[in-house]
């Protein structure tokens, strides 16, 4: 082809070629002698990732991130100083100071630094690896890490690199969003791992081939994604492999009087009778800021002791300072809006509000006193003890509540029952133990001891009903702990349907899509086999285990490993030793054993798949 011929193909080669030599490359470390500034840039060995100042979208800040070499299109991993812009790059400098990576703005002001209190600051280095990671190193000793961009993640998590809790430094690794597409600042949504269940949790994508690429973001839109790019360098295009949770499941995404859409391009739209307030937010996907009426407009500005105007044009303009550059339009109105001006109020106005306002404030401590001495008198029983544990009456509130223990309901172990009324009317039964010191251990743990087994079995007779006796099969997909509530009479209610799939009942293998919380996801989630109930006996399982342990099934160990309880009891069981050890220990060994072992078989039974497929829980 005849490139004089061929205008586009012209410009595609300029553009080309501009973006190969925009950026001077310097190898892939800082000295002590050496700094950034403008377009100078490092890369890593291998060319993966570059570190360099930046302008994210159509903003007009500079920062200093860590992108794909690879890629044509800028795709930013990491920021150091994300909510600290530069307005100059070109007068900017980035370079080691005391030991120290320092980051200057255009007036010298430093905005950015790792913050060591190093005592070898004349040997170190700064190198960008392969894998993403921005370290300072000693250099007579590199595999010394004395600081890594890893261990202070932006919004992108990279294979090979740790989120959760570490426990050498106390710091807590989590993702955060930008706060929209020109902006990287911290933004709504961020994404950590329960530091109860693990302290570190390393991503593999089981593909060595050096022709993929992985990541995983916690996006603007408050969903966190996976990304893949497969057959590098012909594709450059990511593609999304898994996003939790739904767009419109994300809290308060489409902000105040917003309505969310999933159909729709842009997913939020204002209710009827309500405008965007910030359309300029809204146009870089950020929605939070919602929707608002003129009225709403007045009363904010009211509201805010500072707003001096107010005006609404397709949004809520308020003024806190002097009006300037005013202008009446004369014409068609759509060109102008209505300015509101708040007027200073007169002396006499002042001390009718300051009377009122002193008048509201007394009559409101005297009733809060009064209300709380009478609360005080009606209370008949003084609980005491920590949340979570028994609650214990004097033995003259319990003689107060049962009329002397007049209303006998029958016996129970070691002592009679008793009916009781508390003041909020709540019926009670009290037991009455026949001897001082007699069975008070095994009185106490009866209680929580029963809870367990209702809990249990009614939550099991709910999954029961869903799966057989509902006209259409619903697979529940996050059966766990926290969507399981108890009425007021402990009844177990499986709750929060969300994710529920309805399916008919010539089904065999239907759900594909990843669903539900991690520590109960059934194998099959992982590896993208199709879904059935059994999905769901397998987070009861795992509940189970839970409710029989009273602790998480992930734990972590004194020496930082993971521990898997599921595993261990299970281990336990067929080594057939005492199975009161896989008892919760608040409830003092107070279980029937054969019991116990025919509930924790069931547990091992809906849950026999313990490994996950694509995820791997190392220390």
């Amino acid at each position: 082809m005849d490139v004089g011929k061929s205008p586009r193909l012209v410009l595609c080669f300029i553009l080309c070629f501009s973006l190969q030599t925009h950026l001077s490359f310097g190898g892939n470390a800082i000295s002590g002698n050496e700094s950034l500034s403008g377009s100078q840039a490092i890369a890593s060995a291998g060319r993966n990732f570059v570190l360099g100042f930046f302008k994210p979208g159509n903003s007009s800040n500079s920062y200093i991130g860590i992108w794909y070499g690879t890629l044509s299109k800028q795709t930013v991993v990491w920021v150091a100083n994300r909510n600290n812009p530069i307005v100059d790059s070109s007068s900017a400098e980035l370079k080691l100071l005391d030991g120290n990576m320092v980051l200057f703005n255009e007036s010298g002001v430093r905005i950015w630094s790792t913050d060591l209190n190093s005592t070898s600051s004349n040997s170190t280095i700064a190198v960008l690896n392969d894998n993403g990671n921005f370290v300072l190193t000693d250099a007579s000793n590199e595999s010394k890490i004395l600081w890594q961009s890893f261990d202070h993640p932006a919004d992108t998590w990279l294979p090979g690199s740790k989120l959760g809790f570490n426990k050498k430094t106390k710091v807590t690794r989590l993702l955060t969003s930008w706060k929209n597409s020109d902006d990287p600042a911290e933004g709504l949504f961020p994404f950590v791992l329960d530091p109860y269940r693990t302290s570190q949790f390393y991503i593999y994508w089981k593909m060595n081939d050096p022709t993929t690429l992985s990541r995983v973001i916690m996006d603007i839109t408050g969903q966190l994604k996976v990304l893949l790019i497969y057959r590098l360098p012909t594709s450059q295009q990511w593609n999304l492999g898994l996003s939790l949770p739904r767009q419109c499941e994300v809290y308060a995404y489409c902000g105040p009087f917003g309505v969310c859409n999933e159909n729709s391009m842009h997913f939020c739209s204002c209710v009827n009778g309500y405008e965007i307030k910030s359309p300029s937010d809204w146009n870089l996907g950020d929605y939070s800021s919602g929707s608002e009426t003129a009225a709403a407009c007045k009363v904010a500005c009211l509201n805010n002791f500072s707003c001096n105007a107010y005006a609404w044009s397709g949004g809520c303009l308020m003024w806190t300072g002097d009006l300037l550059d005013l202008q009446q339009y004369s014409g068609d109105d759509s060109e102008g809006s209505t300015v509101y001006i708040r007027l200073a109020p007169s002396s006499s106005i002042r001390k009718i509000v300051t009377l009122v306002l002193g008048s509201v404030g007394v009559i409101f401590l005297f009733g809060l006193s009064f209300f709380l001495i009478w609360r005080k008198r009606r209370s008949v029983v003084t609980a005491i003890g920590d949340k979570g544990s028994l609650v214990v009456f004097g033995y003259k509130d319990s003689q107060i509540v049962t009329k002397n223990f007049s209303e006998k309901l029958g016996r129970g172990g070691f002592g009679p029952l008793f009916k009781g009324t508390l003041s909020d009317s709540t019926v009670i039964a009290g037991k009455k133990l026949e001897s001082i010191g007699q069975g008070e251990k095994q009185f106490r743990g009866e209680i929580p001891t029963f809870s367990m087994e209702r809990i249990a079995l009614g939550t099991a007779r709910g999954l029961a009903y869903l799966h057989e006796k509902c006209r259409d099969c619903i697979i529940h997909c996050d059966i766990k702990p926290e969507n399981t509530f108890l009425d007021a009479d402990f009844c177990p209610k499986v709750a929060d349907f969300g994710l529920a799939k309805l399916v008919g009942r010539d089904f065999s293998r239907v759900l594909t899509t990843i669903r539900g919380t991690l520590d109960y996801l059934a194998p099959e989630w992982i590896s993208g086999v199709a879904l059935t109930v059994k999905a769901d006996v397998y987070s009861y399982g795992m509940m189970l285990f839970e409710i029989i342990s009273g602790r998480r099934n992930f734990q972590t160990s004194e020496d930082s490993s993971i521990e898997f309880f599921p595993s261990w009891a299970a281990s336990k069981l067929h080594a057939e030793e005492d199975n009161l050890t896989i008892l919760d220990p608040k409830l003092e060994g107070s279980a029937e054993a054969e019991e116990l072992r025919k509930v924790c078989k069931v547990a091992v039974g809906a849950s026999k798949m313990l490994k996950f497929i694509g995820l791997q829980w190392v220390k």
